[in-house]
């Protein structure tokens, strides 16, 4: 680009097309073939790895880290435990 310059880039200022593009999050994305059971089936069969790391669709993660958690000790005795155990039940149902 440097000796020769940019090639296929329009030159002057770019033009901003007065497009209605409706809801940004689903521009582009190709309805129908979404819609086409037999070439989604035939994606997902051949393209398992990519569909699940860039999924548009997804609610959250595939996959959910375990992050295992001890309970922490009491300095209570098990007797004043169980009282009050049986105070936040009382006082929480």
């Amino acid at each position: 680009m440097l000796e020769d310059g940019p090639q296929g880039l329009p030159q002057g200022p770019a033009v901003l097309l007065d497009e209605d593009i409706g809801d940004p999050a689903s521009y582009g994305i190709d309805w129908e073939a979404m819609d086409d059971v037999p070439l989604m089936d035939h994606l997902l069969e051949h393209n398992l790895q990519e569909w699940e790391d860039e999924n548009p669709f997804t609610t959250g993660p595939s996959m959910l880290s375990h992050v295992p958690c001890n309970p922490p000790e009491t300095p209570l005795a098990d007797d004043a435990l169980q009282v009050l155990m049986g105070h936040l039940q009382h006082c929480c149902t």
